[in-house]
């Protein structure tokens, strides 16, 4: 069980998963929430068909300005920084929800930098297309973790952990 992100790069996943399988072990990067009933649920109604084909899907994960200490690991390029390395539940989700790999486009992807080290995201928007069984899907992911404050001490629940997935025929809000 391996704490996500697994790998900071391409070379080093490909580098664990062969070694794990040369000794005969699993490796899994540990993304608990794919093991919960709820998540399993989701699936489910999205590869029953009963709601059409997806058409999209939106997925968001924020931490609100200042609750991060600034000599948190998630602020260091050396140690695979990042919103979008600490935050990959976004795209995690993404592919889990529609059995997919890796996008066949990237249409944009717009990091906003951390003060005073420019390698870190703070902050990244995407907006990536997946090949699917019904098609192809566009998913925008958004990923901040240096929320502005909003006023407000409590998180909205439009806030939290979430991805809504768009079908022919309905709409799945499904919040971690």
């Amino acid at each position: 069980l391996i704490e996500k992100p697994v790998s900071s790069n391409g070379d080093e996943a490909a580098s664990i998963f062969g070694a794990a399988k040369e000794n005969k072990k699993v490796a899994v990067e540990a993304f608990h929430w794919r093991y919960h009933p709820a998540a399993h649920v989701v699936k489910s109604l999205v590869d029953s068909g009963r709601y059409g084909r997806v058409l999209s899907t939106w997925a968001r994960m924020t931490t609100p300005a200042g609750s991060i200490p600034k000599s948190d690991i998630r602020w260091q390029w050396d140690l695979a920084g990042g919103s979008l390395m600490d935050m990959a539940y976004t795209v995690s989700a993404t592919r889990y929800i529609l059995g997919a790999e890796t996008p066949v486009n990237v249409e944009f992807a717009k990091a906003r930098r951390l003060k005073g080290d420019g390698r870190v995201d703070e902050a990244m928007e995407a907006r990536l297309q997946f090949e699917t069984d019904g098609g192809l899907v566009q998913s925008d992911i958004m990923t901040d973790m240096n929320q502005p404050f909003a006023g407000h001490l409590v998180p909205k629940v439009w806030e939290l952990p979430s991805i809504r997935i768009e079908f022919e025929h309905a709409t799945i809000y499904y919040y971690k």
